[in-house]
């Protein structure tokens, strides 16, 4: 213990004096000792205790001792818990360790690497009762000594490479602790406790490589960071608001205090409903609190005669002499009298001295030799403890009271003090005083109404609507004092009025939570379409933009919020089909296309069609030519639904009927009969692949079909001379040249039947030859005549 100063004898005296007047308390938060630090520990979420190190610490401080155990997780230089182990620290040395845990002075270094508590910086002594006491800073030493101790050690340095990891796997305890009450869809948590469990695995592996290591960190950290969380129920929040509200609308049936109070937390509830609860921990508590105060709303008709009394705090059986402790109590107290009972409600403010913070943890009055605790309500403004005591008989001006507080020591110990009440100050409820004129203020109370809402409301920053919903209420408490002298009354005027402009700011959460939002989408481009991501973009620049504007009220960051939102909202996923036309060449198709969808077109493939193909097209009667041919696909994309393709044939052909004949993937083929109008045609298909336009007409009957094989097997004459299907062709050497091998056929066909032997084998070649050479000559000698 170092505390500078000269008489430290009188001050502990001094100290001790204002311990025994008023009950310290020092907590942290909630009152809890600190025993684990750590979110996932505070809620008996461990590891097992073979996967730690325990490391104690004493630190001698004056008559004090401070002990605690410092917990290391093996696999990985990380400072998993601090366990404050102190039993000796007597009278205000364990008020000042009390305070030193509940600012978290060992709660910072829970889930840092070595590396970053010796990048700390030494924490600044603690100003108390005018001294400085060294606290921090020894703690901060001995954490650093133990860590220097440790990195020598071998064990300790095979683990360096794991830090990263291991400080990532125990930031995520909490959220595997609750996997099988999470508050995450199934899914998600699935793929997290996998990655989790491997993580484990790594880090428990005597030599992992860097990259196995690397590995399981980014796979812990997508898991987590893509955990999705299961929709919270709203409906039971959402009826308490509609209760709420109904009554508010009503609030001049209701107690002042009551419906100051309901509406606060209306306002919070209001604003969770707006940007959704943390989690269902948190709307639990939040359905807890807005149903309290649902319940603590009193109607007027149901109270008795109201009342405003001032009072006071002295010490135990001594009325003139003045308790510390009064100046923690709201000197005005509200007096109902009802049914011949006095109600007092008594309001207490958390404070500080000499750098200790004091909060009153419960009241008791003393009636009849018997100690009776009085009802807590919920505090409203600055007087956040309020306490309701009912006696059975009016009129009285002292009242023997028991103020529980942490005192000399973490423990909380009963004070006994007396409340001392000015009969003379009596005055009804809401009657203004005569000894200052309060027009003025009366006048400002009424027309901040629409700012005190929106206070509530959440529109602004906490702190700044903390102060000025303390001047509100004290504004009301000077309008309520009928001994307010004038200068208090202009000041609380002056102080409303101020409040408004200098410590009123727009709280701009709900926008930095939505720009948020959006900045997380824009983490992931693949998910939606070229267009809506790029209008995303914009969107979130010129948000960022607005963001920072000076000029902002509530009003202008609405419509600059509903712009972001209403960007976010029309998002496309990628994937989407729109309606559109595309084009390529002598064709186009509309229908609904992917966004980056393209039209392919092959033209003039009758040569690449397959011969089951070409038989198809063989198939067709009155074809007088193939108009166009075609395979067409879709690139960069795909198709849903019919699709309308139009084909640009010609004018020339205008009127004329074709057939379209569509070879499909699945080897089925449909056709389409069309009239050509305006030089195009159109068919509705489902699908993409060869098409066929044939131009159909009244053709010659000499004249072959065109889709028919150019080779073809022969055909016998019927007794006219013609081929059964009736064409002749106007090629006569063709014609010559089938009937001659029709007749050459006809021969062998004929020769085949004869005797076979050599003698006749030999005579018919030698005819042959003889017959060539005939005919050779006889070509020489035209040639030579006609020369």
């Amino acid at each position: 213990m170092k505390l500078k100063f000269k008489g430290i004898l009188s001050l502990i005296t001094a100290f001790v004096m204002v311990l025994s007047s008023f009950g310290m308390a020092f907590a942290n938060g909630d009152g809890r000792p600190v025993d684990t630090v750590s979110s996932a520990t505070d809620k008996g979420y461990t590891v097992d205790n073979d996967k730690v190190t325990s490391h104690d610490i004493t630190i001698k401080h004056g008559i004090a001792t401070y002990k605690m155990s410092v917990k290391i997780y093996k696999y990985g230089n990380v400072c998993y818990y601090i366990q404050d182990k102190t039993q000796n620290a007597p009278g205000y040395l364990g008020n000042i360790w009390e305070e030193f845990k509940a600012e978290d002075g060992l709660k910072k270094y829970v889930g840092l690497t070595f590396d970053e508590i010796k990048k700390m910086p030494r924490p600044a002594p603690k100003v108390i009762m005018g001294a400085s006491d060294e606290t921090p800073g020894e703690v901060h030493d001995a954490i650093l000594k133990l860590i220097g101790e440790l990195e020598k050690k071998d064990e300790i340095k095979t683990q360096k490479n794991k830090t990263a990891l291991a400080k990532l796997f125990l930031s995520k305890l909490n959220i595997y602790a609750q996997r099988g009450d999470s508050e995450y869809d199934e899914s998600s948590m699935k793929e997290f406790i996998e990655a989790y469990e491997k993580a484990e695995r790594v880090l428990m592996k005597n030599n992992p490589g860097d990259s196995e290591i690397k590995t399981a960190l980014n796979d812990l950290d997508d898991a987590a960071t893509y955990l999705r969380k299961k929709p919270l129920d709203y409906t039971k929040l959402k009826k308490l608001v509609k209760e709420a509200e109904d009554i508010v609308a009503h609030e001049a049936e209701y107690s002042a205090l009551s419906i100051a109070y309901l509406k606060q937390i209306l306002g919070e509830a209001n604003n969770v409903l707006d940007i959704g609860a943390k989690n269902k921990e948190a709307l639990k508590k939040l359905e807890e609190k807005l149903e309290k105060a649902i319940k603590n709303a009193e109607k007027k008709a149901s109270q008795g005669k109201m009342f405003n009394i001032r009072g006071k705090l002295a010490q135990a059986g001594d009325p003139d002499t003045t308790s510390m402790a009064n100046g923690f109590m709201n000197p005005l107290i509200t007096l109902e009298e009802k049914d011949g009972k006095a109600i007092y409600t008594i309001g207490f403010k958390k404070g500080g001295f000499q750098g200790i913070t004091s909060q009153v943890e419960y009241l008791k009055h003393i009636e009849n030799g018997k100690e009776i605790k009085a009802q807590e309500l919920p505090g409203t403004g600055e007087y956040n403890k309020l306490f309701r005591i009912t006696r059975s008989k009016q009129g009285e001006g002292r009242i023997d009271l028991k103020i529980a507080a942490k005192m000399v020591g973490p423990d909380i110990q009963e004070m006994p003090v007396l409340l001392v009440l000015d009969l003379t100050s009596k005055r009804p409820e809401g009657e203004v005083g005569t000894k200052a004129d309060k027009t003025k203020l009366k006048a400002a109370i009424d027309g901040e109404k629409e700012t005190f809402d929106d206070v509530n409301a959440g529109v602004y920053k906490p702190v700044g609507a903390a102060e000025y919903l303390k001047k509100y209420n004290k504004a009301l408490k000077v309008l309520e004092d009928p001994d307010a002298t004038q200068e208090t009354v202009d000041k609380a005027t002056r102080d409303l009025l101020n409040s408004k402009n200098l410590d009123l700011s727009l709280n701009k959460d709900k926008f930095a939570a939505l720009i948020g939002k959006a900045e997380e989408m824009e983490k992931h481009p693949e998910k939606y379409t070229k267009e809506s991501f790029a209008r995303l973009k914009e969107a979130i620049k010129k948000a960022n933009q607005n963001f920072y504007k000076t000029d902002m009220t509530k009003h202008t960051m609405a419509a600059y919020m509903k712009e972001l939102q209403d960007v976010m909202d029309s998002l496309n996923p990628a994937g989407t089909y729109f309606e559109k036309t595309l084009k390529e060449g002598d064709i186009s198709a509309k229908g609904m296309f992917t966004e980056d969808s393209k039209l392919a077109v092959k033209k003039d493939i009758t040569d690449k069609l397959t011969a089951e193909q070409k038989k198809e097209l063989a198939k067709l009667a009155n074809v007088e030519k193939t108009v166009g041919s075609y395979d067409i696909a879709i690139e960069n994309g795909t198709s849903k639904g019919k699709v309308n393709l139009t084909f640009n044939v010609g004018k020339d052909i205008d009127d004329r009927d074709v057939k379209i004949t569509h070879f499909k993937k699945d080897g089925s083929v449909e056709t389409f009969d069309k009239k050509v109008k305006d030089g195009t045609v159109t068919v509705e298909t489902d699908s993409f692949s060869p098409f066929v336009i044939s131009l159909i007409g009244k053709v010659d009957p000499n004249k072959p079909n065109p889709n028919k094989p150019e080779i073809k097997q022969p055909k016998e004459k019927d007794k006219d001379g013609k081929t059964p299907d009736g064409n002749i062709s106007k090629d006569k050497s063709g014609d010559k040249g089938n009937m001659a091998k029709d007749k050459q056929k006809e021969t062998k066909k004929k020769n085949d039947t004869k005797p076979k032997t050599g003698d006749s084998k030999n005579l018919i070649g030698l005819i042959a030859a003889m017959l060539s050479a005939i005919g050779l000559a006889l070509a020489v000698r035209r040639k030579k005549s006609d020369k």
